[in-house]
């Protein structure tokens, strides 16, 4: 989720998979945040104003590598990087599409006012599709590497914290899932957004019918490790080597 790189015509990548975790596009964030503008896309799309969406990613690819972004044919994930390849298909899953800041969770298609401020057109997407599509037709020299038959159904599937909830079991009113590894969120499935005054929580799709609402902090686990560094006179990178 919220992975993105730019490609050309060919599918072949223009700059690298540009992670979550990276920040440089804090600026064009804070252009936003707390705007007039800022709320109809947060209210729109259900995702915070935050450099880890693909919303703030390429309005900075497109001020700061304005060179690479005049040529890039599409703006993807890294699961759509992979189904091109596959497939030769341009397709997102409505749950990827729902985290990138840029696409309407109510209308399930691209929110015009998102793309105004990348300064994109919807065709330098990929074209949404529901999370339980599915594709045949694998590429012959893929299919050869794997061992698979030709006919073998590929699901597209879902992001990873919606799945994370599927798989924990919580899915049921009043269930939560509380997802501690890189980073961290709690998440809860349900059939209506949760509304935050504050801008702080997501709502993203699972799919045509269901939503994701939760809050996330951008580390996790290496909380642990700072705690015992700083008061525990512990370092665990010594204990590693």
């Amino acid at each position: 989720m919220h992975s993105l790189m730019a490609v050309n015509k060919a599918g072949r990548p223009l700059t690298p998979l540009i992670t979550w975790a990276d920040t440089r596009s804090n600026k064009y964030a804070q252009q936003i945040k707390n705007t007039k503008q800022g709320d109809i896309i947060y209210h729109n799309t259900g995702t915070p104003i935050h450099p880890m969406s693909p919303l703030c990613k390429i309005a900075w690819i497109r001020e700061e590598m304005p060179a690479v972004f005049a040529v890039t044919h599409k703006f993807i994930s890294c699961k759509e990087y992979l189904f091109h390849r596959l497939f030769n298909v341009n397709v997102v899953d409505i749950s990827i599409a729902s985290a990138t800041g840029l696409f309407d969770i109510h209308q399930l298609q691209w929110f015009e006012e998102s793309l105004k401020f990348a300064g994109i057109s919807a065709e330098r997407l990929s074209s949404p599709v529901s999370s339980t599509q599915t594709y045949t037709g694998l590429k012959e020299e893929y299919r050869l590497q794997l061992g698979l038959p030709g006919n073998i159904p590929f699901l597209i599937g879902a992001g990873d914290g919606c799945l994370a909830n599927i798989g924990a079991g919580a899915v049921l009113p009043g269930e939560l899932a509380l997802t501690i590894g890189t980073s961290g969120a709690v998440r809860k499935i349900g059939d209506h957004p949760v509304a935050d005054q504050k801008q702080r929580l997501f709502n993203y799709r699972l799919d045509e019918k269901t939503y994701l609402s939760g809050g996330a902090i951008n580390n996790g686990g290496i909380i642990l490790k700072w705690l015992m560094d700083v008061f525990l006179d512990n370092d665990l990178s010594e204990q590693e080597k």
